[in-house]
């Protein structure tokens, strides 16, 4: 086994990794592995200084931004967890409260004016009567 293969990572494996690594970040787990993979998911991400941030919780850390690491599928997943676990530690404290959500990636902020539930469907619901009437 080469110590490429080692190091390589499955998709069908990430998930239950990085779950695995967000347990630990919120103490449910001792040690865990996919240091490196969040770092993957998040090298060309703005949530990457959270995670180092985070990172260093735990031990010192540095990461360098990288370009073209966007992962489908679980770069946005992720950045949601990293957001959440960066407010649970604390860490946010230095950030102003109403910006502690804003600029999650792959998201654009919502209006006030808009409601959560208001947006339009794009097929009219149709109404469904009682046999017999018509």
């Amino acid at each position: 086994m080469s110590a490429k293969s080692a190091k390589s990572v499955k998709l069908r494996d990430a998930p239950r990794i990085i779950r695995n690594r967000f347990s630990f970040f919120r103490g449910e787990t001792f040690e865990a592995a996919g240091k490196n993979l969040l770092y993957r998911i998040l090298a060309s991400e703005p949530e990457l200084t959270m995670l180092e941030a985070i990172e260093n919780f735990y031990e010192p850390t540095t990461y360098t931004a990288k370009p073209g690491c966007y992962v489908d599928f679980l770069t946005p997943e992720v950045c949601r967890h990293i957001h959440r676990i960066y407010i649970e530690l604390g860490l946010n404290k230095d950030a102003a409260s109403e910006d502690a959500g804003a600029g999650i990636s792959g998201q654009t902020p919502q209006s006030d004016s808009e409601s959560a539930g208001g947006r339009e469907r794009k097929r009219p619901r149709v109404e469904r009567r009682p046999a017999g009437e018509n």
